[in-house]
Order: structure tokens, then sequence, then C-alpha cells
């Protein structure tokens, strides 16, 4: 006959192989969706650095052909100046989508940049047909100067975890 101490002596070791394996599983699963938070959070702050990189890119090459047009197309200047315009955009929304990220250096450099494409627009804007070819330039310089910095905390940031 099986007597009440070999009852909760079996109860005792049920439980207590229950109560580990309980454990156990809920430990390894908030680390399996923890690390899964992880994975998707830099999958998302990556997506959010191309999207800006890409907006970058097509800033600056609109920048490139409109100012090339307006030296070599002036017939092209309301497309230019509209091109101009959109780049600054294209710029403000890249610098929108690395406030996100919290990457002060990457929204100061984009910032940078910003203010060179802005005076670049406003000097073609107040300029009308008479603006002279070196004092473009110089504001197409310090565009092309902003933009390593740029890169280079792009790059800082995609690498970040």
């Amino acid at each position: 006959m099986t007597t009440p101490l070999e009852i909760l002596d079996s109860a005792v070791k049920i439980g207590l192989g229950a109560l580990i394996s309980g454990v156990a599983t809920y430990l390894i699963t908030s680390r399996n969706h923890a690390h899964e938070f992880r994975k998707a959070a830099d999958q998302d702050r990556r997506e959010l650095l191309r999207e800006a990189a890409t907006l970058i890119e097509e800033a600056t090459g609109s920048v490139n052909l409109a100012t090339y047009a307006l030296e070599h197309a002036p017939d092209s200047r309301a497309a230019s100046e509209k091109s101009l315009i959109e780049a600054i955009n294209k710029i403000g929304r890249a610098k929108s989508l690395t406030v996100l990220l919290g990457r002060k250096e990457l929204v100061a450099a984009i910032g940078c940049l910003a203010t060179c494409v802005t005076s670049l627009t406003s000097y073609y804007l107040d300029s009308g047909e008479h603006y002279r070819i070196p004092q473009a330039n110089e504001l197409l310089a310090a565009i092309n100067e902003s933009l390593p910095k740029v890169y280079s905390e792009l790059e800082a940031a995609y690498g970040a975890r």
C-alpha cells in the first residue's frame, strides 16, 4: 500500500520538475523575445538610414543638375529652381528621419548640408538671371565640403548597435 509520505514525495518531485521547466521556458522565451525585438529595432534603424541616404543622394543630384542647367540652359530656369527647392525639402526629410534615431552628430551634419543647399538656392533665387558663376561655385564647394561629414556620420550610425 502507498503511504501518504510516498504520495507527497512523488508530488514534490513532479511539481519541482514542472516548476523548473516552466521557469526555464519563461527565461528562454523572454530572451528570444528580447533578441527579436533588438533585431527588429536594428532593421528599422537601418531602413531609416537607407531612406535618409537615398534622400540626400537624390537632393545632391538635383542640385548638381539644376546648377548645370542654370549655367548651360537658361531657358530651363523655372525647372531648375523647382529642383533646388525640392532638394531642400528632401534634405529636410532626411534630417527628420535621422532625428528619430537620436544621432545628434548626423543631424548636425545634415543640418549643415541643408544650410549650404538653402544658401545656394537663395543665391540663385535672389540673383535672378544675374548670378555670378564664381559665387555660385563657392556655394557649391561648401555643399561638397559638407558631404564627407554626412557620409561619415551615416556610416557610423549604420554600423552602430
